[in-house]
């Protein structure tokens, strides 16, 4: 790995319903999660991520999103199989959103 990178995963979904049916809108588990060589890299891009993410509202393209909650944060050190004396760091984020889709 030559340098930090960001990566992301949606872990959950699962569509909201009301009693008459699906309402259009729908929660999901995302994780952020920062690679980096440096702990103190991964631990700046996560500083970036919590002030970004926890409490957005806005639409990223045709996806609003209708709120965004920080909800834990991990970080380990991944040991490179091909070089027992390299390695590096990952840093994930999860976050529990609402979002509607189309909107």
């Amino acid at each position: 790995m030559s340098g930090p990178a960001v990566t992301y995963e949606l872990v959950d979904d699962e569509a909201g319903m009301a009693l008459d049916g699906l309402d259009g809108t729908s929660t999901a588990n995302v994780n952020l999660a920062a690679w980096a060589m440096l702990d103190s890299d991964c631990l700046a891009i996560g500083r970036v991520f919590r002030k970004e993410w926890n409490g957005f509202q806005g639409s990223i393209g045709t996806v609003r999103i209708d709120w965004s909650i920080f909800d834990s944060r991990t970080l380990d050190y991944v040991a490179d199989p091909a070089a027992s004396d390299q390695g590096y760091y990952v840093m994930t984020m999860t976050f529990r959103l609402a979002y509607q889709m189309g909107a």
